[in-house]
């Protein structure tokens, strides 16, 4: 079982993983058009190819095209990655499905409230000397994507507001404050790193290997030294695989840190995939950290915000309608599954 998509040796998951650096997509989502505007609105030419309707309401290539821009994080030339695609497309129904159920929660925004944002976004732009048309071609936006945007994020703020208090923030805390209080983790690892960058297969036939190298350490045909010495690509395997400390944030990337504090003490992860390679992790023992939870508020909050979203998300895809047009690559809901046009 791959650690980061709870399936068995699923290539896609690793791709993902490697190429997202198992940061949540929500990060990279934009908004795609409000559910009840959709449903009103015909879209315009601008709009591309429709690639998905939920509940009966379209989502387009050109919000796949949008959120990509939005984001930073993605050099322009991966923009055209299907798996990039995809995974967007796939955060897409995911706030969509969000959207729906902000709507039946009477919590949306209203036309009134999104008035009010833009006339603040305006004053804010008049005084750079700027004008919203100059934002809107700059951003690759129109004034309904903006609008649709600002309501979202508005609706939203109301729920996360509702639902995240003081209360649960503690209690989040202390069912995960390995995660916040700054606790080291003395972890060792062993290493398989492809000969080829982007090589699928190879990739694919590593996670395989590293399957059967951690099999042979359950079985306790080898030690978890010895496995590294002989197999690892990482100078750690020198001594038998040893990292020393390292924190929840860092200094290793975010997709290692996230398995390897998920472990208990001696256990051995499943196969992790980072830009590096695939790893195996050991845990070995825990330095406890000392912040409180009042210290942490801020990561806190944007923890149990991306749990909160994932969580409706996934509650409403039970009873959705969702339908692909197959026109391009997208995940199968509630899978790791590509799906790619005439497959």
């Amino acid at each position: 079982m791959i650690e980061f998509c709870n399936r068995e040796s699923r290539t896609l998951c690793l791709m993902l993983a490697a190429l997202f650096g198992g940061r949540s997509t929500t990060a990279l989502a934009e908004t795609p058009p409000k559910a009840t505007d959709v449903a009103k609105t015909p879209a315009d030419k601008t709009s591309g190819l429709e690639l998905v309707r939920v509940n009966g309401k379209p989502i387009f290539d050109a919000d796949v095209d949008r959120m990509l821009a939005k984001s930073g994080a993605i050099a322009a030339a991966d923009r055209t990655n299907p798996l990039f695609r995809a995974a967007v497309l796939n955060q897409l129904v995911d706030r969509r499905l969000v959207q729906d159920f902000l709507v039946k929660s009477k919590v949306e925004a209203s036309p009134q409230e999104v008035e009010v944002e833009i006339a603040r976004l305006k004053a804010e732009l008049d005084r750079s000397k700027q004008t919203l048309d100059q934002l809107l071609a700059r951003t690759g936006q129109t004034d309904a994507s903006l609008r649709a945007e600002l309501a979202w994020e508005l609706s939203w703020q109301r729920y996360v507001k509702q639902q995240i208090t003081d209360e649960s923030l503690e209690a989040f805390f202390n069912a995960h404050h390995l995660e916040f209080d700054g606790s080291e983790l003395h972890v060792g690892h062993i290493l398989l790193r492809p000969t080829v960058a982007g090589d699928d297969a190879a990739l694919a036939s590593l996670v395989k290997q590293a399957i059967d190298i951690r099999q042979q350490i359950l079985d306790k045909k080898i030690t978890f030294e010895a496995a590294a010495a002989k197999y690892s690509a990482g100078p750690s395997r020198e001594k038998g695989g040893d990292l020393g400390y390292i924190g929840r944030h860092g200094p290793m990337v975010e997709p290692f840190n996230r398995a390897a504090f998920a472990l208990g003490k001696d256990d051995i992860s499943p196969p992790v995939a980072t830009v590096f390679g695939i790893h195996l992790i050991r845990a070995l023992s825990v330095k406890p950290g000392t912040k409180k939870w009042t210290d942490v508020r801020d990561p806190l909050r944007t923890a149990m915000t991306e749990q909160l979203f994932q969580q409706v998300a996934t509650k409403q895809l039970a009873t959705a309608k969702i339908e692909f047009t197959g026109k391009a690559p997208f995940i199968k809901p509630g899978t790791t599954e590509l799906v790619t046009p005439g497959g």
